[in-house]
């Protein structure tokens, strides 16, 4: 990660499958791809909270991320990352099981109309209070046609929503 973290104008980085990355690597990203708007991150399963908030001080310009399969990402951690990017349009969170019900509200509510797209795959919908919520959610929008399931390009099942 030393090396990437040289490249002050890259702008998209996909580091999916990179599972020996850790918080370490992160923070060399993020302080040195100043410029980074997209990252994927999905199925990086050695990060930690610590190396999500690098991100949320370092890579402000960030808009679209992938955080799937990030077994490491808790409510913390996110509710960290999410309050500081403020550019962030699309988030994508399929089986991410560190982060909980409440964390996915908080996220909402942090972000205040922000990003543009959240993604959560099939799993979060493990507890009944947020399956009634998805449930009445899906209703509200599909009748507003704002909402609509999605195979994603790599084949992750997840609901969409478009803020």
């Amino acid at each position: 990660m030393e090396h990437v973290s040289h490249l002050a104008n890259l702008y998209y980085l996909d580091l999916c499958g990179l599972s020996s990355i850790t918080h370490m690597g992160i923070k060399s990203v993020a302080m040195g791809c100043k410029r980074l708007t997209v990252l994927s991150l999905k199925h990086c399963n050695n990060i930690d909270d610590s190396g999500f908030s690098f991100l949320a001080f370092c890579a402000r310009t960030l808009r679209k991320i992938n955080l799937s399969y990030c077994d490491k990402l808790s409510d913390k951690g996110l509710l960290d990352l999410m309050s500081n990017l403020k550019h962030l349009q699309h988030i994508k969170l399929v089986q991410v099981r560190g982060v909980s019900f409440t964390g996915l509200k908080n996220l909402l509510i942090v972000c205040c109309g922000q990003p543009k797209k959240v993604q959560m795959g099939q799993d979060l919908n493990r507890s009944k209070e947020w399956k009634a919520q998805l449930d009445d959610d899906r209703k509200r929008k599909l009748r507003e046609g704002g909402f609509k399931r999605n195979r994603c390009d790599d084949d992750d099942v997840s609901d969409e929503y478009n803020i």
